[in-house]
């Protein structure tokens, strides 16, 4: 990426992927459900991204503002087996509270547009960075949601607890969003700050999901 001016980068974008040995379950799910991607291929896209971030740091902010818009063409006229189009909106905004607290909150939509899209390039969410609670990939579909927010306090010297919630969804097209649908989770954690340059910490998370499942999470950086 290159500085337009303050605040503003734009930036060119790759992403190369190859995979070259898949095994599953015959009679499965992914072999009656998923028509692309169960046999090895490679999907090659190149594009842009556009990016305004006023955070006052990269890895624990207490205040600014994040955008960043990233599109991404994926075709078979430069060796990818697949062609389709994906899109990336993120928006966070951290907002310093008295005491040292922060809110941060964060929106994101991803979304992929084609008919022949692979299971490995189909939006998601889970894991430690987005609704915490659920397992990564458990839910996938050409276009995902979240929104998720995050509360953290100070406790003493290096050492804070945060509580957070999430909420999402995801499906093959807008239309096919419904509020029965949607997914949410919420926890608290542990951090522990281990450079005071950089408010790098370590996080330890706990979360329950509207299903029924937990997570439990160790490590290094805040989730957003």
């Amino acid at each position: 990426m290159m500085q337009l001016k303050k605040d503003f980068y734009l930036g060119i974008k790759s992403q190369i992927q190859d995979i070259n040995k898949i095994d599953f379950i015959g009679g499965g799910l992914i072999d009656q459900q998923i028509t692309h991607g169960k046999k090895p291929y490679k999907t090659v896209g190149a594009g842009i991204s556009v990016t305004y971030d006023t955070r006052n740091d990269a890895f624990a902010s207490t205040k600014g503002s994040f955008m960043q818009f990233q599109y991404t063409h994926f075709d078979k006229m430069i060796y990818s087996d697949f062609n389709f189009n994906s899109i990336l909106l993120d928006v966070r905004q951290f907002c310093a509270i008295k005491s040292n607290k922060v809110l941060a909150l964060q929106m994101q939509f991803v979304g992929s547009f084609g008919a022949d899209i692979p299971l490995r390039s189909l939006a998601l969410f889970g894991g430690s960075n987005s609704i915490r609670g659920f397992y990564k990939g458990r839910y996938r579909g050409k276009q995902a949601y979240f929104l998720q927010s995050e509360y953290r306090v100070p406790i003493y010297k290096q050492i804070g607890m945060v509580a957070f919630s999430g909420l999402g969804d995801i499906a093959n097209d807008f239309s096919n969003y419904n509020i029965p649908s949607i997914k949410y989770s919420a926890g608290g954690g542990l951090r522990y700050g281990i450079s005071k340059n950089n408010r790098l910490n370590v996080r330890l998370d706990a979360a329950f999901t509207s299903d029924g499942k937990q997570g439990i999470y160790l490590d290094i950086g805040e989730s957003f």
